[in-house]
């Protein structure tokens, strides 16, 4: 059944009839509705991939941080094993330092050497890791600097002539001969915390006062100039191991260094 409706125009002379079906009026209704329920599901569509997309995103992020944090966990233990007294915190916090360093194109070879100045100078502070197989190849005495502390170092600084030892993450450099015989560069990493140690010529060296025999007699090692100072039986299988591009970090609890460390959380 048809419906003639009747529009007409205010003029008289232009007065005009259009006649149009109820068909043609569904027929457009139906065009419209079909053209934005059309527009509504691309909508919808190109809304739900991207989110997919982010979603991905978002869940391949969550999946690398947690395969990390899986990793560090599980060669933290494995190190731990190797080296019973090494503190947990602080082989967790070396192996995430490590691990960024690595990402910004630092070490190679896999060896990650541990320094807790938190320890008295009377204890193996200095731990030496093969990181891919999870051995211990060395752990012994490390002396501060003296402007750090007596027994234990307390006070840590980057400014030339403080004679105090550094925090953060070094990066080996080469070795030579120089005042204390066999010695070995260090690159600092950490910023302010520790960018000076090149021009304070703070180097690993071998030092009388990192012996046995000084410390039965004072029941504490000798304090260098801020060099992390080893034995002389030690200096030249350590440095042999760790040299030209292997990662060092140094630890303490301190609270200037830590919340601005760029590797540790």
């Amino acid at each position: 059944m048809s419906m003639t409706i009747i529009i007409k125009n205010f003029h008289p002379q232009l007065s005009q009839v259009i006649f149009l079906t109820r068909e043609s009026l569904l027929m457009q209704k139906f065009k419209k509705f079909t053209f934005t329920s059309l527009m509504l599901v691309s909508l919808t569509a190109s809304a739900a991939t991207n989110y997919k997309v982010e979603a991905h995103h978002t869940e391949a992020a969550a999946s690398n941080q947690n395969s990390a944090e899986l990793n560090i966990e599980a060669t933290a233990t494995r190190l731990e094993e190797a080296a019973p007294t090494l503190n947990h915190r602080v082989v967790t916090l070396a192996l995430e330092a490590y691990y960024k360093a690595r990402e910004k194109g630092y070490d190679k070879r896999g060896i990650l050497s541990v320094i807790d100045f938190s320890l008295p100078s009377y204890e193996k502070s200095l731990w030496v890791f093969n990181v891919n197989d999870g051995k211990l190849l060395y752990n012994t005495y490390v002396a501060h600097g003296k402007g750090s502390g007596d027994t234990t170092a307390t006070h840590f600084s980057n400014r030339p002539g403080s004679e105090a030892s550094s925090l953060g993450v070094f990066l080996t450099g080469q070795t030579y001969y120089g005042r204390d015989g066999l010695a070995m560069r260090l690159i600092g990493l950490s910023g302010k915390f520790n960018d000076n140690v090149l021009s304070r010529a703070v180097v690993m060296h071998g030092a009388w006062y990192v012996s046995q025999s000084f410390l039965d007699e004072n029941h504490r090692l000798g304090r260098s100039w801020g060099c992390p100072a080893v034995s002389k039986g030690m200096i030249g299988p350590i440095t042999n191991t760790i040299k030209d591009g292997t990662l060092i970090f140094a630890y303490a609890n301190d609270p200037a260094w830590l919340p601005a460390s760029t590797y540790v959380a």
